[in-house]
């Protein structure tokens, strides 16, 4: 099931918008900020700016349910969904070994 709503969801420009935004997202928030910078703000004394950035985080996750519902219809996009965050995970991985 999850990988024929995959094979379903490559072939439509909508979920590679979505999918390389979140690789984007998660190179920059998890591979970047989240394993270098919002610990050396910490160590710096600037705690409250982690604690601001942390609730920040999550502010693009709601629109992007919406799009992908939108796209990919409400049976597909919690699996189609599920892809474009995996791409979130790769980027952060991706950067964070960097």
């Amino acid at each position: 099931m999850a990988f024929g709503a995959l094979g379903k969801a490559v072939k439509v420009r909508d979920f590679w918008l979505l999918f390389f935004s979140f690789f984007i997202c998660g190179a920059t928030t998890n591979g970047y900020i989240g394993t270098h910078f919002i610990a050396m703000c910490g160590d710096h004394g600037l705690p409250v700016f982690a604690l601001f950035y942390g609730l920040d985080w999550v502010a693009t996750v709601p629109p992007t349910v919406r799009l992908t519902n939108d796209a990919f219809g409400s049976r597909e996009a919690p699996i189609v969904l599920g892809w474009i965050v995996a791409g979130h995970q790769i980027g952060a991985a991706f950067t964070a070994l960097m």
